[in-house]
């Protein structure tokens, strides 16, 4: 079994037993392995804040969603993908990034949409912060 796999399944058990919260709209955390991964559902465009010197992010992610494409900018240009697996992104933090189910993507810039916007608990990524 392959370690992605591994990360999903220690997941799974750790909601099962009512360690973790169900995945929701804002990132969540848990340790596997001595390594702490991120897990959360559809997350709408946000700008994330941080008091250290820093601009960008670098992710991995471990599990997503084909249901999800990951949107962020990088160099002031404007990525909308399906992330790969074992692949590191990096990504301008300070800038509107999100993890947006397929069907929501057209209303990444209508500000209206997100002040009605449902949060569901659909698992849509598992991902570390890369040093």
């Amino acid at each position: 079994m392959n370690k992605e796999n591994h990360v999903l399944i220690a997941l799974q058990k750790l909601i099962e037993k009512n360690s973790v919260n169900l995945p929701n709209n804002f990132s969540q955390t848990f340790n596997f392995d001595d390594t702490e991964y991120v897990y959360m559902s559809e997350v709408d465009p946000h700008i994330d804040d941080w008091d250290g010197s820093e601009t960008k992010w670098k992710i991995e992610f471990f599990y997503i969603n084909p249901n999800y494409t990951f949107i962020y900018r990088l160099n002031g240009k404007l990525h909308k993908i399906k992330p790969e697996l074992n692949r590191i992104y990096e990504f301008e933090f300070l800038k509107y990034h999100a993890l947006l189910l397929d069907s929501n993507l057209e209303n990444f810039h209508k500000r209206k949409f997100w002040k009605s916007w449902k949060n569901n608990q659909e698992l849509s990524c598992i991902f570390q912060f890369i040093d």
